[in-house]
């Protein structure tokens, strides 16, 4: 059960007020860890009461947690439905301030970021073009990029170009992505945001506005890449191409293969799919491993 939290409000480069939520561990402190959650989701998928979850797993093992609502979405609006518009630039910019943020309630212990999915390569894109500011290490779950260039397989592919033409119909139909009312997520995303899921898709590259490629500066990262991946997530961020996508970290990206004949020690029928990786109380040995990973690195 996690204990009182401090709510934090924070200003984006823009104005844009970003919500946080922080635990200061009762233990003695080993870390700060800045939480960042997927798209069609808000901190509450890291965050829960009623069951374990991994800022529960992380502050009993001794590391203060601060979890971030991204704009537009819980206490970071105003959300889509509300009117709010944002990219996924403005998401990527907004990994400075909240990684300075981090920062300063660190107290001098080292600062890790976890990112699920949306997060993971949001944080990602920024510490490429800001190496000088990476944290200590990265945790990547799930995380992936929908470009045919890492796709190997046919029928995935499909599946993504399949999903890709649906949600920019319904888009182009409703003004933004209707995820509550599909049933398919808690928070509705942005046109403006969803713009550049589809420009990866068409155009087969991660770029910003200006057309130049997040992809090469992932070489500039300094820091370890925990790579956490399941079999169980079938398109989203299944191991193989987002294996191909992160590969050009180099030794700097350690992958965690969940499912059978891993090498973590972990049970080899933990198989979660792209929102149990977060959401299911069966991936707390997961969760615990990383914890682990963490405080075994100099």
């Amino acid at each position: 059960m996690l204990y009182d939290a401090t709510e934090h409000s924070l200003e984006a480069s823009d104005g844009w007020t970003l919500g946080l939520l922080e635990w200061v561990p009762r233990a003695e402190e080993k870390g700060t860890i800045l939480l960042g959650h997927a798209m069609m989701a808000d901190r509450r998928s890291l965050i829960r009461e009623d069951r374990p979850c991994i800022a529960t797993t992380f502050v009993n093992r001794g590391f203060r947690v601060i979890a971030a609502d991204a704009r537009g979405h819980g206490q970071s609006g105003p959300k889509a439905q509300e009117g709010g518009e944002w990219t996924y630039h403005d998401l990527i910019n907004d990994t400075g301030p909240l990684l300075a943020f981090a920062r300063s309630r660190s107290q001098g212990h080292p600062v890790y970021t976890f990112g699920h999915s949306l997060f993971g390569h949001t944080s990602l894109a920024w510490v490429g073009r800001n190496a000088a500011h990476s944290p200590d290490a990265m945790i990547a779950v799930g995380v992936n990029i929908w470009c045919k260039q890492w796709e190997p397989s046919s029928i995935r592919w499909l599946k993504k170009r399949w999903t890709h033409l649906l949600m920019k119909s319904i888009t182009g139909v409703v003004g933004r992505f209707p995820a509550r009312a599909l049933k398919v997520g808690s928070m509705d995303e942005s046109r403006a945001y969803l713009q550049h899921f589809y420009d990866s898709v068409e155009k087969n590259v991660w770029a910003d506005e200006d057309g130049h490629s997040y992809h090469p500066t992932l070489k500039n990262i300094p820091c370890p890449v925990l790579h956490v991946l399941s079999p169980g997530d079938a398109v989203i961020g299944d191991p193989e191409s987002s294996g191909n996508y992160l590969r050009i970290l180099g030794a700097q990206r350690i992958p965690m293969i969940l499912g059978a004949g891993n090498t973590w020690s972990l049970p080899e029928d933990l198989n979660p799919d792209h929102m149990e990786l977060l959401t299911s109380p069966e991936s707390e040995p997961m969760w615990d491993r990383i914890a682990s990973w963490l405080e075994g690195l100099p």
